[in-house]
């Protein structure tokens, strides 16, 4: 199998059309592909692409929760305040704990400087 060449969308419709079709080949491809002779660091490197594409679910998920909390007033969580923040400060840390190891590869320029300086 090689490579197909492509020229990039010329316009908005078509931009969307094209990563959809990606989307929706690397769930093809987490689905039914063959992963064999991948080693781990490989196949995690695969995964990632498309448990990104699945997260849509839970975020929509998560938008209609808030909504209908806020228009309805049916609260999904009830607990007290020190209860809701002994759940909560362990997902911000982990959070922050990930944002910080993403921005360790970054290059920081500084202040009044530029990047190639």
């Amino acid at each position: 199998m090689g490579v197909v060449s492509q020229h990039a969308p010329e316009d908005i419709p078509n931009v969307y059309k094209q990563r959809g079709t990606w989307a929706l080949d690397t769930i093809r491809l987490l689905l039914w592909g063959n992963f064999r002779g991948l080693g781990i660091r490989q196949y995690l490197q695969f995964l990632e692409p498309g448990l990104y594409y699945l997260q849509c679910f839970g975020t929509i998920a998560l938008i209609y929760a808030t909504l209908v909390t806020l228009f309805f007033h049916i609260h999904p969580l009830i607990s007290s305040q020190a209860e809701y923040w002994i759940h909560l400060l362990p997902f911000v840390a982990a959070l922050e704990l990930l944002l910080v190891m993403l921005a360790g590869e970054v290059r920081r320029v500084p202040a009044g400087g530029c990047a190639s300086c």
